[in-house]
């Protein structure tokens, strides 16, 4: 296991000969010491040790604690102030630093090595942290539902790429101030609002609201919403909220169809009424349009509950390292039985070449969206792929984040029309 390598910072050489000695003692390397603020920005950046132990008190005219600002923001590096002086004002103008830790002078070996330990599992913490919500980020603006979070005032805290399309607004727009009832109609507000409430209370809500676009046209939405947690504490809430146009155009078709189907119903029983072979022939032709109804109503209710893109994370080398179970389900393995796998062994040769040189083209940077046929199991199904570089927290490509969306049912949706009448 490489020793971790540090960099220190002090003015008092018998002080930096001592602090050397420890912590090569403890099995650290010491990269460098240096006396002063200046000194310490340049080793940082030849350098790029794993903590910086600086004193505050420096020769020069940077002091320590401009000099850890500066190595914290520009190189992401950890620092422990290290000083014989601990007055409150110097203590409240190191704090805005955010060191990750604070030894005074004299300090013992023990003192030291905890302190060094904690600030490296630390900084190792915040950066996986850091990695882990860019990772989620990317995938949040990927999606194409609209993710976003407010905070108590009801400001917006962050909206996706599908959010800012679906409702006219800018990322400006939302940094300006914009409110989340500025993108409720306001019929819905006053509801929109205690739903809020009991958000931030604690609550998890779902609710259908008229969302209002910034040109004043609106559509219907069902949305999701949860609090936000920090620190322990409810910081705001983030959710996900759904365009159900398509949705609300084909439940009043399918209740226009049915008060068609109803009346013609009722229709005919009062024109067979006088006769008892009329009436049960009225009886049976009313139980098979009720069943055909039913199973309308099933089909409908199928497409609605089963439909689902499938999303999929693949690492550099072009193998499946997460798929979604609409996935899962699609090529009929187990998720787990599916990462490490690639588009050949899944689909073909012929498929995985495809998939291959478009993916390698997201593995230089490039964002493609494109239309796809593919047979599954014996089935021809048009997909609209999208995919796009996913990037670790130092800017680079460590794989791609991808999503199909089938649009083949909704070719077969658009052909339905009511039974002929009767």
């Amino acid at each position: 296991m490489t020793a971790s390598r540090i960099l220190i910072v002090e003015d008092e050489r018998v002080v930096a000969n001592a602090l050397a000695r420890n912590l090569e003692g403890l099995g650290y390397q010491v990269v460098s010491a240096v006396a002063s603020g200046e000194e310490a920005l340049t080793k940082a950046e030849e350098t790029r040790p794993d903590l910086v132990l600086m004193d505050i008190r420096l020769e020069g005219e940077m002091d320590g604690i401009e000099a850890a600002g500066l190595i914290t923001s520009r190189f992401d590096i950890p620092v422990i102030f290290v000083t014989a002086y601990a007055d409150r004002s110097v203590l409240a103008k190191a704090k805005i630093t955010e060191p990750y830790g604070y030894l005074i002078k004299p300090l013992s070996k023990r003192e030291l090595h905890s302190a060094v330990e904690i600030a490296l599992y630390k900084h190792q913490m915040a950066r996986k942290l850091r990695e882990s919500e860019e990772k989620h980020r990317e995938l949040a603006e990927f999606l194409p539902q609209m993710i976003y979070e407010i905070d108590p005032d009801g400001k917006f805290t962050f909206a996706n790429r599908s959010g800012l399309e679906a409702t006219g607004y800018t990322a400006d727009d939302m940094a300006g101030g914009v409110q989340a009832t500025d993108l409720i109609a306001p019929e819905d507000r006053d509801r929109m609002i205690l739903d809020m409430t009991r958000v931030l209370e604690g609550e998890m809500v779902g609710a259908h609201y008229k969302i209002l676009r910034k040109d004043g046209s609106t559509f219907p939405a069902l949305t999701h919403a949860a609090p936000m947690i920090r620190d322990g504490r409810i910081a705001g809430l983030r959710g996900v909220c759904v365009d159900i146009t398509e949705i609300k155009t084909l439940e009043n078709e399918l209740k226009s169809s049915n008060e068609q189907l109803e009346s013609r119903v009722a229709e005919r029983t009062a024109e067979l009424a006088a006769s008892n072979e009329e009436l049960r022939r009225e009886v049976s032709e009313r139980l098979r349009v009720e069943e055909e109804l039913r199973r309308s109503e099933e089909l409908f209710r199928t497409i609605f509950e089963t439909a689902a893109d499938r999303m999929f994370i693949k690492n550099r080398s072009l193998q499946y390292t997460f798929v979604n179970p609409a996935m899962a389900n699609l090529v009929g393995l187990p998720a787990s039985k599916i990462a490490g796998m690639t588009d050949t062994a899944l689909f073909g040769k012929a498929e995985g070449a495809r998939v291959k040189e478009i993916e390698n083209r997201v593995l230089k940077g490039e964002r493609i969206e494109n239309e796809h046929t593919l047979q599954i199991k014996g089935d021809s199904m048009t997909f609209l792929e999208t995919r796009i570089p996913l990037h670790d927290a130092d800017g680079a490509i460590v794989g791609l984040c991808g999503i199909a969306r089938n649009i083949t049912e909704r070719t077969h949706l658009a052909s339905f029309s009511p039974p002929p009448r009767l």
